[in-house]
């Protein structure tokens, strides 16, 4: 799979499932703010697999990218339910081969 920084979308929800609360309200005034325990531990074991080399870094929706959809070497996708639509466009040859699973969670029974 990728970790890719174009995607700021995976990174929110992976620190949303982890317990992040970016932005709340108290009365009628927001509060924000990213820089917390959960979304750090989201960082901190993402970056590490990819410092690794267990996960890539590619930028996600490229031409290099769908390629490597297609062809095998990306042989995991961490997304949303909308998924299977990019994959029908992104790597026609692996139709029928790709399967939905709940994402991994930090503690059991905890799946935000």
């Amino acid at each position: 799979t990728t970790f890719s920084a174009n995607d700021p979308g995976l990174f929110a929800g992976l620190a949303q499932q982890a317990g992040a609360r970016w932005w709340t309200t108290t009365g009628e005034q927001w509060k924000v703010g990213i820089d917390d325990a959960a979304s750090r531990k989201v960082a901190d074991f993402w970056g590490g697999l990819v410092e690794e080399g267990a996960v890539g870094n590619q930028p996600m929706y490229t031409p290099a990218w769908n390629k490597a959809l297609n062809d095998g070497s990306q042989i995991a996708w961490v997304s949303a339910v909308w998924a299977p639509g990019v994959l029908t466009t992104a790597a026609p040859d692996t139709k029928g081969k790709w399967a939905m699973a709940p994402l991994p969670q930090w503690s059991p029974g905890e799946n935000r």
